[in-house]
């Protein structure tokens, strides 16, 4: 990072931005065409190991190419605002960013997909939902198992 007077690096603040984040943008190879897709999301950290997990249709582009590229890039931010300058090289932004790596996993197991939209429902909502056989069925589950990542912030 080069700008390491904006690097956060403190796990707690760093797990403060990613519950106030409800966006997690993942950039994945399709061909050697970028294909990026804004999705919400739930996260887990497991000792110091971030997991991020999603959920979509059973078919289409992303999932199409996360089978064949499983490694995808992503990116997180929240609160952002214009910052004002007296010259237009003097405007900027205020932002909480996490930025990073990893491999997908697909989540078969209807009880480990089950635990998983609990996370996402309770980050999104903070409410308890429950997930009937059918609907467990019908989506797709995944998994970010991250490999690399990095949070910012410029205030």
């Amino acid at each position: 990072m080069r700008r390491k007077d904006r690097e956060i690096t403190d796990r707690l603040k760093i797990e403060s931005i990613i519950k106030n984040t409800h966006i997690c943008s993942l950039g994945m190879n399709d061909n050697g065409e970028i294909y990026v897709i804004a999705l919400n999301f739930g996260y887990k950290f497991d000792d110091e190991k971030l997991y991020l997990y999603f959920h979509s249709a059973k078919t289409g582009r992303k999932i199409s190419i996360m089978t064949k590229s499983p490694k995808v890039g992503f990116e997180m931010h929240s609160n952002t605002s214009l910052m004002i300058g007296e010259t237009a090289c003097k405007y900027s932004y205020t932002y909480e960013s996490v930025v990073g790596n990893g491999i997908i996993n697909f989540i078969n197991d209807d009880e480990k997909k089950a635990e998983i939209l609990e996370l996402i429902m309770r980050h999104e909502t903070d409410k308890e939902f429950k997930f009937s056989s059918e609907m467990l069925q019908n989506v797709a589950v995944f998994e970010l198992v991250v490999q690399n990542f990095s949070c910012k912030v410029h205030k």
